[in-house]
């Protein structure tokens, strides 16, 4: 070995020994990845009852290590729902058109950046129901010699017990007009008579709160015709005297009815 290595060999032992050991403790150690909290407060709520078919969920959700999450959602009518959409940077996710009447079955996975993930628990919701439909018509259907001053009346109830409002179609044809709109009561009179001997179809719309809307069948009713007039008598005349006993009878009388 030569001077030169001698020299460059000591002087590399002399820094080792002049360096001063790092602490153990000035060692930083990255912790493990932590997976999101589990998703909580959702909306609709669990077991929601008359909930709007069109409508938005949310939830809330947060990462111990404030990464960026992402959610899926499922949503079904089992309680295995199928997923519903993946990839959500929020936590807000707008459907439309859910079935009337019909338990739906959700729940959101969040994931983390690094692939750790959550599962909410398993919720549900109930959707709102239509109105039942306008039944037990008065007059009936098909009523003959209806009062031309008759007051029309039906039945209606809903199950979610929402408000009802009607709209009432009136007219002398198969596709009544709308006579009056957004009442709640479930009976109705004409302001006007209705005419003689015609021939009159009607229908209810029942509307709840959420706009949901039942309509009856087309029912219809006859209205009376008018009595005829007192008839004139012409012959022979009232109080005559020396008729024969076989005389000819003879009077005039019209008919105010429309024909």
């Amino acid at each position: 070995m030569n001077k030169t290595s001698i020299l460059f060999l000591v002087l590399l032992i002399l820094i080792l020994v002049a360096c001063p050991r790092i602490p153990d403790e000035l060692v930083v150690i990255a912790p493990p990845n932590q997976a999101p909290s589990i998703p909580i407060n959702p909306q609709p709520p669990d077991n929601a009852v008359s909930v709007n078919t069109n409508l938005s969920f949310s939830w809330e959700c947060s990462d111990p290590d404030e990464e960026a999450i992402l959610y899926s959602i499922y949503l079904g009518t089992s309680n295995n729902p199928p997923i519903e959409k993946s990839n959500l940077g929020v936590s807000t996710y707008k459907r439309e058109n859910l079935k009337l009447g019909t338990t739906y079955y959700w729940k959101i996975i969040a994931k983390d950046s690094d692939g750790a993930e959550t599962s909410s628990p398993l919720w549900n919701f109930t959707t709102n129901f239509a109105p039942n439909i306008p039944s037990n018509p008065i007059p009936g259907n098909g009523a003959k010699d209806v009062s031309v001053t008759t007051s029309l009346s039906w039945t209606c109830s809903d199950n979610d017990k929402d408000y009802i409002l009607y709209d009432i179609y009136l007219g002398l044809n198969s596709n009544p007009s709308l006579v009056l709109s957004n009442t709640p009561n479930t009976n109705y009179t004409s302001a006007d008579s209705l005419n003689h001997s015609k021939t009159y179809f009607w229908k209810i719309a029942a509307k709840d709160e959420k706009n949901t809307i039942a309509i009856s069948p087309l029912w219809s009713f006859a209205t009376v015709g008018t009595k005829p007039s007192t008839p004139d008598l012409l012959s022979p005349s009232d109080g005559s005297t020396g008729q024969t006993t076989s005389p000819t009878l003879s009077w005039n009388s019209s008919d105010g009815a429309e024909r």
